[in-house]
């Protein structure tokens, strides 16, 4: 009985596809729907990657708090962002850290950074520029005391969370052309089914 359906499917395939239409017609209707397929999927991919990216802790404090306790989970290499509301001025790099490991009360490293690639925007509008790196070997309680930032204003707020690097760019321009890709594919399917070409 599978076999017969198996059969009487190619048949119908080889009806319609071949006495129907040209060799180019053909194709093209196969290219279409795998033109969207692929989209789709490669939109799906892009999308786990920024919510694998950006769905990791994240630590907040406000900018006017001069010293915080938190916890790390895993070791690994972390960044510290600026979060302002939105402003079209740019935002100073002049604040200094110091970290400390509480349980081996080992200073850390932290680096001043500007990563411009890694600038964001939240739901509420707020601009989020990392500003300093540190690497964490293990993991533990630490306490991070801001130095000095003269730059502060009000509403300011400090994020910590896995570094994302330039990571970020690559990602969203691969949801945008698969999403691209995905439109265009299922309405060039839809209009190659249809015979409007």
């Amino acid at each position: 009985m599978f076999w017969r359906r198996v059969i009487s499917v190619y048949f119908w395939c080889k009806t319609v596809f071949v006495t129907h239409y040209t060799p180019s017609e053909m194709l093209l209707k196969l290219l279409c729907p795998l033109l969207f397929i692929s989209g789709l999927y490669c939109l799906i991919k892009s999308i786990s990657g920024i919510m694998n990216l950006y769905g990791g802790k994240i630590i907040e404090f406000p900018a006017n708090s001069p010293s915080n306790d938190f916890d790390i989970d895993n070791p690994g290499d972390y960044e510290i962002s600026l979060k302002r509301p939105f402003t079209f001025k740019g935002i100073k790099t002049d604040m200094v850290f110091s970290l400390t490991n509480k349980t081996t009360e080992n200073e850390l490293t932290v680096v001043k950074v500007l990563n411009l690639l890694g600038t964001r925007k939240d739901l509420s509008g707020n601009r989020i520029i990392p500003v300093a790196e540190f690497a964490v070997t293990e993991k533990g309680l630490y306490h991070i005391e801001i130095v000095d930032f003269p730059s502060y204003r009000a509403k300011d707020q400090f994020i910590i969370m896995p570094k994302t690097g330039g990571r970020a760019v690559p990602l969203t321009f691969a949801i945008v052309f698969s999403g691209i890709a995905a439109i265009a594919g299922l309405v060039l399917s839809i209009l190659a089914f249809l015979n409007k070409f």
